[in-house]
């Protein structure tokens, strides 16, 4: 398996796989588990260019994981949102539940005091389902913070939904501390010193 760095230059070699990943690796209750291929290969594009560094995990010429991240890479869902929005309203109309969840979580983090401590943030990780528990996310997350180091950063963080047991396990397995709690989320750090 490779670790390679995605790049303006080389996303499109990658963003097919990037989405058949996503679609593989999400849970349907997480509301990009919704989006069609094409829509979820747009979403991950615009992740990737408001990212810093973004890895893929290639076997036999295929991914079988990815990570995206960064200091805006939230900018990337921003975009998505504003050129999407009569596709999300859609999405949201269909599935009521993701609708209350997203209201209720605009209404917390309105309520929540502060916000997380480490701007460097791992917005997305992935391993495709027939990958999973192979160590490919573990060698994706040492490749990242090698990068990070590389480049003089101490420290990284991310958010994991509660319900989602699994990811929570494995960033405590591999070295994240919880940085803050919120309703339904974690918020977990790991200082790279």
């Amino acid at each position: 398996m490779e670790i390679i760095q995605v790049t303006k230059e080389n996303t499109a070699l990658y963003l097919d796989g990037i989405a058949k990943v996503h679609m593989s690796a999400y849970s349907h209750g997480h509301f990009t588990s919704t989006f069609n291929h094409e829509k979820l290969k747009e979403y991950n594009r615009l992740l990737l260019d408001n990212s810093d560094i973004s890895l893929v995990a290639v076997e036999d010429g295929r991914v079988v994981g990815f990570m995206i991240s960064g200091e805006a890479v939230s900018r990337g869902v921003k975009e998505f949102t504003r050129q999407n929005r009569l596709y999300l309203i859609y999405k949201l109309l269909l599935r009521p539940d993701f609708l209350a969840a997203k209201a209720f979580g605009k209404l917390k983090s309105m309520a929540s005091q502060s916000g997380p401590v480490t701007r460097y943030r791992l917005l997305s990780i992935a391993t495709d389902a027939s990958a999973q528990s192979t160590g490919v996310g573990r060698q994706i997350l040492a490749a990242l913070e090698d990068k990070l180091r590389e480049r003089g950063l101490d420290s990284y963080g991310l958010s994991v939904r509660l319900d989602n047991p699994r990811a929570v396990q494995f960033y405590q397995r591999n070295g994240f501390m919880v940085e803050r709690e919120q309703p339904g989320a974690l918020y977990f750090r790991k200082d790279l010193r």
